[in-house]
């Protein structure tokens, strides 16, 4: 029997998911090539295997090895050598037999992970308690001809009924309580040192996407193996839909998106069912991105029924399929956002005041770890988000005040720093009634350079757009925008930010208005707040364009 790897194995945590990254030593780490990656992909869509590349062949091979064990596949592949004899001539022996490695052990880990989950949910059946198997627990009997095709990091189950009770279940049974998450909490067999997690929700901000915990129970199916039940079909594609867009971002292994796949080729959909129980957890758009994406990964024959359903909000177009496979980085936050148009106030609700079954806390504990929570998830996905967000511009709508007889960027736009850092100011006429009461059509403003007044949140500058040069006030800047971040301009009396702006597109601010020195506020921090949350809000409510 192999060594159990799972013992004294640090278990490391991210704010985007409770699962950590199984590692196995019987390869030499190594950083994987988008090469390799692409060879094991292939690999897997098309069925059989490529030959090694002409160059360096060994050296391939090596690499090709280690992102297929680093993306859980290392077992399909070894069986593809062995059943493919002329293929597997030019593979080294010395990384067949590290793969043959792999897969001895993959399969004895995933018939002990199995087994800690069919014993967990005899335990918990035994008290009374309902409880499901996810992901991989959920499939590997199903849609693999053996446990050492597709590895698991850890057992998930889910609890239907009483989650506390099942927590104190397993901590009398010996299992140590590593971590706890939102929606699910982390233990340690005592026997094998596997990892299980024990879930109240398929995925974090529980609630966000509703349980019909009876239902999911009347319309599971009984096992064909160690574990006695399983979820439908339906129910398991709802769940890896959700757990791959909201949780991790459409970003997974390639083993992940394999199991899209299998699902397709080996069970049989109702559409009914499907779409009641997509319906009853909100999960639309998570599916509809989730399946868009397993087509491009590992083209997953999915119906064309189901591809009618639009994909509006997930931006899927134009990303190659490695964009969406481990370790490529997910934009966790900006998908979430994507996917829940319309309840983003609720996705911060319950990101920040989560609800654990059983927990009693009062009113002031509950708004101290949430403020906590804000503190830490803005420092840890503040800088991306903004920088994703506020770099959006919301395309091909009219803007307004030009400065007069300016045309659209052309080369000669290059001489205006010089003017400015030349003369003591510039002279120059506005247009457009949107920066009304500061700015009236016809007024003459008097620009200075960058150098003679640093731009700050609240001055009215002259921008360099993409559409030419306009005087609008300046939103998130200094002393605002720090880490990198760009800036953004906003009309007084606009609805929408105007696009993202790198700071030496912010050529000089205005310092007087000729005519009515004083009369008008040009410097106005208040203003640019009120612009600024006037276009969030804007943003929080707008629909995905067509």
């Amino acid at each position: 029997m192999p060594t159990n790897d799972f013992q004294d194995r640090p278990i490391r945590f991210s704010l985007g998911g409770l699962t950590p990254r199984l590692t196995n030593p019987t390869l030499p780490s190594m950083a994987e090539s988008k090469a390799s990656l692409a060879f094991v992909r292939d690999f897997l869509t098309q069925g059989t295997l490529p030959p090694l590349p002409g160059e360096a062949p060994w050296e391939a091979a090596v690499d090709i090895a280690g992102s297929a064990r680093q993306q859980g596949v290392a077992g399909l592949l070894h069986r593809a050598l062995d059943s493919e004899g002329e293929a597997a001539r030019t593979w080294p022996a010395e990384v067949k037999e590290a793969l043959a490695r792999d897969r001895r052990n993959a399969l004895a880990r995933g018939v002990r992970q199995l087994a800690l989950g069919a014993r967990v949910l005899d335990r918990l059946d035994r008290a009374g308690l309902r409880a499901l198997p996810l992901k991989g627990a959920a499939l590997l009997e199903t849609l693999y001809d053996s446990e050492d095709e597709r590895t698991m990091a850890d057992v998930d189950l889910l609890v239907l009924d009483d989650w506390p009770q099942a927590r104190a279940l397993l901590a009398e049974d010996g299992f140590v309580e590593c971590d706890r998450a939102d929606h699910a909490a982390v233990f340690r067999d005592p026997d094998t040192g596997a990892v299980l997690e024990l879930h109240h929700s398929v995925t974090s901000s529980p609630g966000l996407f509703p349980l019909d915990r009876d239902g999911l129970w009347s319309r599971s199916v009984p096992g064909l193996g160690q574990v006695p039940r399983l979820p439908s079909a339906e129910d398991l594609l709802v769940q890896l839909s959700l757990h791959a867009a909201f949780q991790h971002g459409l970003v997974l292994s390639l083993a992940q998106w394999l199991d899209f796949r299998r699902l397709f080729e080996r069970r049989s959909l109702d559409p009914q069912r499907l779409s009641a129980a997509t319906a009853e957890a909100r999960a639309e758009a998570a599916l509809a991105a989730a399946l868009e994406a397993a087509r491009v990964v590992v083209h997953a024959p999915v119906p064309e029924w189901l591809r009618a359903v639009p994909v509006r909000s997930a931006r899927l177009q134009g990303r190659a399929p490695l964009d969406f496979v481990t370790p490529a980085v997910p934009g966790v936050a900006r998908v979430r956002l994507a996917l829940l148009r319309g309840r983003r106030l609720e996705l911060l609700r319950r990101t920040l005041f989560t609800e654990t079954p059983g927990e009693q806390a009062s009113f002031l504990h509950r708004v101290g770890r949430g403020a906590a929570r804000a503190a830490r998830l803005a420092r840890h996905w503040g800088p991306e988000t903004l920088r994703g967000t506020l770099a959006r511009a919301a395309r091909g709508r009219p803007a307004c005040g030009h400065v007069s007889g300016t045309p659209p960027l052309s080369p000669a736009d290059g001489i205006l720093p010089h003017l400015l850092r030349g003369f003591p100011f510039l002279r120059v006429t506005v247009t457009g009634d949107c920066m009304r009461p500061a700015l009236a059509p016809g007024d003459r403003v008097r620009l200075v350079s960058r150098e003679q007044r640093p731009p700050r949140v609240g001055d009215v500058v002259l921008a360099r757009h993409p559409e030419g040069l306009r005087l609008h006030r300046l939103v998130w800047g200094p002393p605002l925008a720090w880490l990198g971040l760009r800036w953004r301009t906003q009309a007084d009396r606009g609805a929408i930010w105007d696009p993202a702006l790198e700071p030496e597109d912010v050529l000089g601010s205005v310092v007087e208005v000729e005519g009515s020195p004083g009369l008008r506020a040009i410097h106005g921090r208040l203003t640019s707040l009120r612009s600024l949350l006037r276009g969030l809000r804007s943003w929080v409510r707008r629909e995905p364009v067509e």
